[in-house]
């Protein structure tokens, strides 16, 4: 039971318990950057880097998918609205990483997970309805909406601290993009009968959370460590969130670790 939504950095409650959502927590990064590079793409020396590069994301995209399809799943059409973004602007795509390295693999073993857990009419089903699984464990919508507010504030502080900078940087956009997609799937679709309570859609926006925090302190560190250092008041009230962020996961690690809640 939750004594005060505290739990930051986290979209709800469910952060322990899975084992396959931690083993995909390792894959997710590598993931994004590996996305990244198919949007802003950047020479290869040789055909052969070209072809180890395009297996290792091939690699790194089966690991992620048998681990859980959750961060998958926002990040292909985030990647889409990226991509026709582009093209319209006329700006280049590795069209080769993209459709091969990236958008092959996922969908096959989005299909190929569907069928298995979804095409038996007897086994559960995906279902649409607006915070479904949330309001059968939290108290209402005003507790998960401050629950979101406070899982975003240090990439939020970051993002409009740096506004002018962070509109450029492609992996921000990505990151910020695909946690919006994430957040639908969390907050809309829930899957019914014995596995309404596990929440596995919600795993998405755990996924993508990670990812925006993750791009947002590399965003810092290239603003602040790639130039002569300089105490800048942006900075420290970045460094200051991202300290609370760190602070509330360390208090609900020590809570649940020790009393088995917070």
């Amino acid at each position: 039971m939750f004594n005060a939504p505290v739990f930051v950095g986290y979209i709800n409650h469910l952060s322990f318990h899975s084992p396959t959502q931690n083993l995909m927590l390792i894959f997710v990064v590598p993931t994004s950057l590996v996305a990244l590079r198919a949007i802003s793409p950047r020479p290869f020396r040789n055909l052969n880097q070209r072809a180890f590069f395009t297996l290792l994301a091939i690699l790194v995209i089966l690991l992620l998918s048998l681990s859980k399809p959750s961060y998958s799943i926002a990040l292909l059409p985030a990647l889409g609205l990226l991509v026709l973004y582009r093209v319209i602007r006329r700006l280049p795509i590795d069209w080769w990483l993209l459709i091969f390295g990236i958008g092959v693999p996922s969908l096959l073993m989005l299909l190929l997970q569907y069928i298995v857990t979804y095409s038996d009419p007897q086994r559960p089903s995906i279902a649409v309805g607006w915070l479904t699984f949330f309001n059968v464990h939290l108290e209402g919508t005003v507790d998960v909406l401050t629950r979101l507010a406070l899982s975003m504030v240090f990439p939020s502080v970051v993002y409009l601290l740096h506004a002018r900078e962070a509109r450029k940087d492609d992996y921000l956009t990505l990151a910020w993009l695909t946690f919006g997609l994430s957040l639908i799937w969390a907050y809309l679709f829930y899957e019914t009968g014995r596995r309404t309570a596990d929440g596995n859609f919600v795993w998405s926006s755990y996924a993508a959370m990670l990812v925006l925090m993750f791009s947002s302190l590399l965003f810092l560190i290239k603003q602040y460590a790639t130039q002569p250092f300089k105490l800048s008041w942006r900075l420290a009230l970045s460094a200051a969130v991202f300290l609370l962020h760190v602070g509330s996961g360390v208090y609900a690690a020590i809570s649940v670790a020790t009393f088995g809640y917070l």
